[in-house]
């Protein structure tokens, strides 16, 4: 909600391994970033789950707000927007960004992609009760939300019990605190009376080719994965999506400066180079030969190893911790700067 508040708690082999609070800006945007009156320049950014998962002891931190900032120390008077949500990828970036440009006219718009989102399909969210009558978040494929079988997966329970201090204090005593436990009952219940809808038979199924699986994208395992996150598309050229060329076109005549931006994760810091899949090199091909926008990658030329650690939550989990959103940021002022001028 506008201005709202969530308590995430992100539970691993049933024990609570990360607590983080999250905040939302005025207009419902991930993050508190401070308001600039009257701006010269304004900067949309539109990314996945890197740029929209507030950081910090208050949960209002993004690296876009830490660009604001830091563009604003400098003698500009900038606004950075941050349009990001969790999950999507490259083709809903692009359907995100072009709707909103043809109505506000930003100077720039940043599109700041991880790899997998190269293949990410367009996705929808919505909360719906289970059949024990507990709340949950569900993305799904479908538009519709019919929650077709292999549409959709979970993305996270919902219990209004469960503040800050909640989490703080399950972290602490493990997995024998009792309202935990009594979650972690009610998802198994859930989980085993659904089944079929989230691939629990998959491995044994007469529809699936882990050979072609595995020659066309790299991954035997790639539609159990899916199961339960995001969902991939199944293309090789941008260029055969009708919406992702309309929403090039609608970008290429904005008059905006279009930045793409390439936030590495962990194995990509610590390696200095992308491992990409051959369908996940192909799109990236496309994408910059179909939209000629230009690219800055935030990946480092030189191997990190063990020094891009503190950049990421792991092992608890794969996003950028806030010193990570600061290393975002501060590789990006002055790329950012020279393109306002």
């Amino acid at each position: 909600p506008v201005n709202g508040a969530t308590h995430m708690a992100l539970i691993r082999d049933n024990e609570v391994v990360l607590c983080q609070p999250q905040r939302s800006d005025s207009l419902g945007n991930p993050g508190r970033t401070a308001l600039v009156e009257n701006p010269e320049h304004t900067v949309f950014v539109f990314g996945d789950s890197f740029t929209a998962y507030p950081m910090g002891e208050d949960g209002d931190a993004t690296w876009p707000g830490l660009l604001q900032a830091a563009l604003n120390e400098s003698g500009k008077s900038v606004r950075v927007v941050n349009y990001s949500r969790d999950g999507i990828g490259i083709l809903q970036m692009i359907d995100l960004a072009s709707a909103t440009v043809e109505e506000e006219r930003p100077d720039l718009v940043i599109l700041a992609f991880i790899t997998r989102d190269l293949t990410r399909a367009r996705i929808w969210r919505a909360s719906r009760q289970t059949g024990l009558g507990d709340t949950e978040a569900v993305t799904s494929i479908d538009p519709e939300l019919s929650y077709a079988p292999r549409t959709f997966g979970r993305n996270s329970f919902i219990d209004q019990r469960a503040d800050h201090a909640w989490c703080e204090r399950a972290m602490a005593q493990g997995r024998d605190e009792p309202m935990l436990k009594e979650m972690l009952d009610t998802y198994a219940a859930v989980a085993r009376s659904e089944a079929d809808r989230f691939g629990g038979n998959w491995p044994w199924s007469l529809s699936t080719s882990y050979l072609y699986l595995q020659l066309r994208h790299g991954d035997p395992f790639r539609e159990l994965r899916f199961s339960s996150r995001t969902m991939g598309i199944d293309l090789l050229d941008y260029g055969g999506d009708p919406g992702f060329m309309a929403g090039i076109e609608v970008l290429q005549r904005s008059g905006a400066d279009v930045l793409l931006v390439w936030l590495p994760m962990h194995p990509e810091a610590a390696g200095g180079a992308h491992v990409l899949t051959e369908q996940e090199q192909a799109l990236a091909d496309s994408l910059l030969e179909l939209s000629g926008f230009p690219l800055f990658d935030l990946t480092p030329a030189e191997p990190l190893g063990a020094d891009a650690d503190p950049y990421y939550l792991r092992p608890a989990d794969e996003h950028p911790t806030l010193a990570g959103y600061e290393w975002f940021a501060a590789e990006l002022v002055d790329e950012v700067r020279e393109r306002l001028q």
